[in-house]
């Protein structure tokens, strides 16, 4: 089938009827220009005065825009005939470059500040290079050629890619795009097929905008992967589904011009037939452009993106490197640690003055409460008229009702919480047990708090102005008070019973926290990170614009003479040194195999002497660790990003399916081969019918089917009434229809399969939807070391349940590889997933991120290669991702063992990381617990040969430890720690709550905006906004739980393992020839949060659409700031339903989390340290378990 759409012819237009639209049209743009500066819209404005400029010179403008490094620039450089532009495989053009036809002119820049500059000698063409990258500094440059190869009057115009995540960039493609009479759509040859492409091409046709599809780098094709016929067929169809109409699609390549499939000068032929009919096409264009204009003007935003910087200023140390994780959370525990019991009443008075003075408690609406609640207690009060007494009463009762709830409600949020948490701070500071005084904490509160307000209210006082501000400062002194003074009462009580132990608390971890001050201060020094800009400035500037706007455009505008770009250049540093991890030196000197060797000969020895069965147990289990070591390493990125292709070459074999359309649909898990399973074996696990049908029912949006089998009849009806679905849903829905049939009886089985059917299963989407996951066993280079290799789907992943999938695997894998493409170093879809990947990156034990540059046999240069390194450094670090370890590969040259791949380099740092920090846990770990084993043997051994005296005293002493051994594990920490959690709980779910809606701006301009009423019933459209809405909100709320739900694990665990270390110091002083017991805690099993809002449909919000009256009143008199604001309500109540529902889950599951981790830990650690003691008193006096030690000993060391 052909899906090729062929061109709209245009109506002539002679001379003169060009010259009266012409007119027509100026008068139009005039008007436009000064309605849109009088309200401000200043961005629309100057469009406006670009494009009457435009006219006015008769000038035709032929852009083109797309993906970063797609080749719009080299396109422009071929059509020009010479090389003009900067081409680089990284983003170029921070801003627009005019490359006008003509008699020859001087080089024009044009500042941010709108500054006109003029090159001279000896800057001319070559300065594009540096100017063009100026994103901040530059906002237009353009050049004049009397160039041959184009027709006199054309403008060839490049705007950066419109896949930006950069706002200066985003902002030079938009103010472009309304200039052009002609727009071609750039993609790059590996990144066709993605929503953002056939959206912008369907908006801009629909439009009326003429826009042709270049698919562009074609010299990537490889023949023996997939015909190109095959390619291009699924291309065509892909945007015909769409609706995504171009006028034509190119396929081109500019480095191998002599390709087969090359139409480069075809597009140039194209070019050259339209322009011919020049005043058909500018009347056309301009008029179109105007009304975008118009529209755009109407809607634009009301609200300044907030600047938000974060800001980091840890430091880090060469010499603890290996542990230097663990150094910041003893320091972290550490900090603010008291130097005396003085020192630790005045920090109290300090914080708790400073929690005081910070808390805001007369808010607007508070105030508000207030003067309706004193006008009510004025004498005069009164509501109604005739028999008002019994209406004022209950005004009156309202009134306070009300402001008794708002006030208790700012009182708890602003007070309360913070100082519970300051009082607990507090109490770990000086080594106190939080559950001796959990209780008192956990009363702080001021009850009914209105009784103060009718205390405070002065007689004879207003209740507005001055005096309702006296009022509300008054009463809210009044609360800082209260809540003081129950603090103050608390700390009287600490001071009072435990002045000592803080004293000598105080002491004893002065010298601990000095020594580590000093490894953390050197720490930090090295590892100081750079701050992160997340956007660039808005250089915007008021300006005065004349009356006669139009006299002062169409003059050629003064200009400064500039032989110098010191002043538009940024001063940047290069960095292109290679992204290596660090060489760190070995955490042991000890041998692998000489210590496990001598691990298992003592766990041989002592396994049959009496009490020393676990330690025997302990050391057989570390000795499997050592020697059989397991790993899991994930594979993240975008859809086509080259992940797969990247396994292969880790595996150094074609293993994974490779194409340039997306493949990876299901989880694919490789396993080094082993006794049950061997080479090559493949077992598909299929999705239970629940979980098929949880997916089509979210992407067929029919929440109340019940049934696969309803699903099949109905889905195909589906398709065809519901055209708002997006082309990835429906493409789900096509497979599922198209296998459904083969597959269906499949469903919740785990099934063994041919290895020949294992490619078809990954990447034939009618297969894969119907499977949840791949488990291969090959044999390859990373099989040796233990390592299990899995391929997720891509970041942008339809399918909702890989995302708890992925958060999973962020979360417990020990290595992570993110993979992205050399020219299109990262999308949108791809921010979003290293964001929430930001937000947990914190509490990894390791730095366990390993991010890949795909296809750097690209790179026409090692410089080049480097810049593309340092700019996806520099993106990452915008993300929150710190220090990223990066590595420039190319996945075809290595599976062809071309030595410049990188992979070598990628593998080495890679073994680094596996051999010096993941293995050197396990090996310290069975290091330092045999040494605490035959520490234990000496110890006992010395005891055994002491005197009749000294035995009696350490029998007597090990005794008494014996006894009150229950007594060091607190019966009651657990409640401590629920309410501590509890609290913390409320804190984080009440902050998801404000950051989500901090959002709702952005979710509702994503959703309602004019290109989705277009084409569409005014019905049809605003259903499809609200779903969408719901669908932002939801999904947003649904990934800020999974991270609450994290941080509360990460918290339990961080406690616990905080009071077994304080419970061994304490034991420890009394048994010193103790081992510290090794009790393992399995990972918690998270939540999942996918049914979030999984009630809330768009019919809920018939009162909210009946704001709609017509898209004119909506967008152009800015009607919609009603709907958003009616929105952002009703969303906010279900959001905080929503957020009561998690607490209550959430609640539950840190309970039984809890029970779960203090049995392991209080129970395993009791048994273990009663055996030990027992030991040590049961064989104190006899002579034959003194040999059995004294000849293991000898044998082992």
């Amino acid at each position: 089938m052909n899906y090729r759409i062929e061109l709209k012819g245009m109506v002539d237009v002679n001379k003169e009827e060009f010259i009266s639209r012409k007119e027509e049209l100026l008068d139009h743009l005039t008007g436009f220009y000064i309605k849109a500066f009088e309200y401000g819209d200043t961005e629309r404005a100057d469009k406006a005065v670009n494009l009457a400029e435009k006219l006015y010179r008769e000038e035709i403008v032929i852009a083109f825009c797309g993906h970063f490094s797609a080749g719009k620039s080299a396109m422009i450089n071929y059509l020009a005939g010479e090389a003009l532009l900067p081409s680089s495989p990284i983003p170029t053009s921070a801003n627009l470059i005019a490359l006008h036809t003509g008699s020859l002119r001087p080089v024009l820049v044009t500042g941010a500040d709108q500054t006109v500059y003029e090159l001279e000698p000896p800057l001319d063409e070559s300065s594009i290079i540096e100017l063009g990258k100026e994103g901040l500094t530059v906002k237009r440059i353009d050049i004049w050629k009397d160039s041959t190869a184009l027709p006199h009057g054309v403008t060839l115009l490049d705007t950066p890619g419109i896949d930006s995540v950069d706002d200066a960039h985003k902002r030079s493609t938009e103010s472009a795009v309304h200039l052009a009479d002609l727009l071609f759509y750039v993609m790059d040859y590996n990144h066709v097929q993605s929503e953002m492409n056939f959206e912008y091409i369907k908006n801009m046709s629909q439009h009326n905008r003429k826009i042709y599809a270049v698919i562009n780098q074609v010299d990537k094709h490889r023949e023996e992967e997939l015909p190109f016929s095959t390619y291009k067929e699924a291309v065509e169809r892909a945007f015909f589904d769409w609706d995504a109409l171009p006028e034509k699609f190119f396929y081109t390549s500019l480095k191998k011009p002599d390709h087969p499939v090359n139409q480069s000068e075809d597009l140039k032929e194209e070019i050259s037939d339209m322009t011919s009919n020049r005043y058909s096409l500018l009347i056309e264009s301009v008029a179109s452009s105007l009304n975008v204009l118009k529209s755009e003007s109407r809607s634009f935003l009301e609200d300044e993106k907030a600047e938000i910087i974060d800001a980091y200023s840890t430091i880090v140390s060469e010499e603890d490197i290996n542990q230097k994780y663990k150094i910041y959370e003893e320091a972290a525990d550490l900090e603010g640690s008291i130097t005396s019991f003085e020192n630790w009443s005045e920090n109290f008075d300090a914080e708790m003055n400073k929690m005081l003075k910070a808390s805001y408690l007369m808010p607007a609406d508070v105030r508000g409460l207030a003067e309706k609640y004193l006008e009510s207690k004025q004498a005069d009060f009164k509501v109604g008229g005739i028999f008002s007494g019994k209406k004022t009463k209950q005004e009156k009762e309202e009134r306070e009702a009300v402001l008794n709830q708002r006030l208790q409600s700012v009182i708890d949020e602003q007070l309360v919480w913070h100082a519970k948490t300051n009082m607990y701070q507090f109490l770990d500071q000086a080594g106190i047990k939080r559950t001796d005084w959990t209780n008192k904490i956990e009363k702080i509160s001021i009850e009914n708090p209105v009784v103060i307000a009718e205390e405070n209210i002065k007689s004879g006082a207003g209740f507005t102005g001055e005096s309702l501000l006296n009022y509300c400062d008054s009463l809210a002194e009044q609360f800082r008070k209260k809540i003081k003074s129950q603090m103050l009462n608390i700390k009287e009580e600490i001071l009072d019973q435990l002045d000592d132990e803080i004293e000598e608390f105080a002491v004893r971890k002065s010298a601990d926290q000095t020594a580590l001050n000093k490894k953390v201060n050197v720490l930090r020094q090295i590892e100081t990170l750079e701050q992160q800009i997340g956007a660039l400035d808005q250089l915007k500037t008021d300006h005065t614009i004349k009356e006669k706007w139009i006299q002062e455009w169409s003059k050629d505008r003064p200009s400064v003479k500039l032989s110098k770009l010191d002043h538009m250049i940024s001063e940047e540093k290069s960095e292109t040194g290679n992204e290596v991890l660090a060489k760190k030196q070995p955490v042991t000197e000890l041998d692998e195999k000489e210590l496990l060797k001598k691990s298992l000969l003592l766990a041989s020895e002592i396994q049959n002497i009496n009490g020393f069965e676990q330690q025997s147990y302990t050391l057989y289990q570390q000795a499997d660790r050592l020697e059989n070591k397991k790993y899991t390493v994930a594979l993240f990125g975008a859809f086509s990003a080259g992940k797969s292709s990247f396994a292969n070459a880790m595996l150094k074999n074609k293993v994974l399916p490779v194409s340039p359309n997306p493949t990876t649909a299901s989880i694919n898990r490789i396993y080094p081969p082993d006794s049950e399973h061997p080479d090559k074996t493949v077992i598909v696990h299929f999705k239970q019918p629940s979980e098929l049908l949880e997916d089509l029912r979210e992407a067929s949006l029919s929440k109340q089917i019940d049934s696969l089998e309803k699903m099949a009849e109905r889905l195909p009806g589906i398709l065809k009434k519901n055209a708002s679905l997006s082309e990835s849903k429906k493409s789900f829905i096509r497979a599922f229809l198209q296998g459904w049939g083969e597959y269906k009886s499949s469903l919740g089985r785990t099934q063994k399969v041919d290895y020949k059917a294992f490619d078809g299963f990954v990447s034939n989407e009618h297969q894969s939807c119907f499977v949840e996951a791949i488990d291969l066993y090959k044999d390859s280079s990373i099989s040796k070391s233990g390592i299990t290799l899995v391929d997720t789907p891509g970041a942008d992943s339809v399918n909702s349940r890989h995302t708890d999938v992925s958060f999973d695997y962020i979360r417990n894998s020990d290595a992570i590889l993110f993979v992205t493409y050399y020219n299109h170093a990262f999308a949108r879809a791809d921010r979003e997933f290293l964001i929430q990947m930001g937000r947990v990156k914190e509490s990894f034990e390791h730095d366990k991120m390993f991010f890949i540059v795909n296809a750097v046999d690209l790179a026409e240069s090692e410089e080049e290669k480097q810049e593309v390194i340092s700019y996806v450094r520099k993106q990452l670090q915008t993300f929150g991702v710190k220090d990223p370890k990066i590595f420039g590969v190319s996945s075809l040259q290595a599976l062809k063992n071309e030595r410049s791949s990188g992979i070598e380099e990628f593998r080495h740092d890679f073994s680094l990381f596996i051999d010096q920090e993941l293995d050197s846990i396990v090996k310290n770990n069975t290091a330092e617990y045999y040494d605490q084993t035959v520490t234990r043997m000496q110890v006992l051994l010395k005891q055994m040969r002491a005197d009749e005296d000294e035995k009696n005293q350490r029998k007597s002493d090990l005794l008494t430890l014996s006894e009150s051994l229950k007594s060091y594990f607190n019966e009651n920490f657990r409640e401590s720690v629920y309410a501590q959690i509890d609290q913390e709980l409320k804190e984080l779910l009440h902050y998801v709550h404000q950051r989500v809606f901090y959002r709702f701006s952005d979710f509702f301009k994503e959703s309602f905006n004019p290109a989705g009423f277009h084409g569409k019933s005014n019905k049809e459209a605003l259903s499809q906004a609200i779903s969408e809405c719901i669908e932002m909100v939801a999904f947003d709320l649904s990934q800020e739980f999974k991270v609450v739900n994290y941080r509360i694990e990460h918290l339990i665990l961080k406690l616990y393992h905080a009071e077994m270390n304080r419970i061994w110091d304490q034991i420890k002083q009394h048994f010193p020839e103790g081992v510290k017991p090794d009790t393992k805690i399995e990972a918690a099993a998270l939540l999942t949060f996918n049914q979030v809002f999984d009630q809330v449909s768009e019919s809920d919000f018939s009162q909210e659409k009946s704001m709609f009256k017509n898209t004119k009143s909506f967008f152009e008199k800015n009607e919609k700031k009603f709907m958003q604001h009616a929105l952002e309500e009703k969303f906010k109540h279900v959001a905080s339903d929503e957020i009561a529902d998690v607490t209550a889950q959430l609640s539950d599951w840190i309970y039984n989390e809890l029970k779960r981790v203090e049995g392991n830990l209080f129970d395993g650690w009791q048994r273990d340290l009663s055996q030990q003691i027992d030991t040590a008193v049961n064989n104190l006096y006899s002579e034959t378990y003194a040999e059995k030690l004294e000849n293991a000993l000898k044998r082992v060391m």
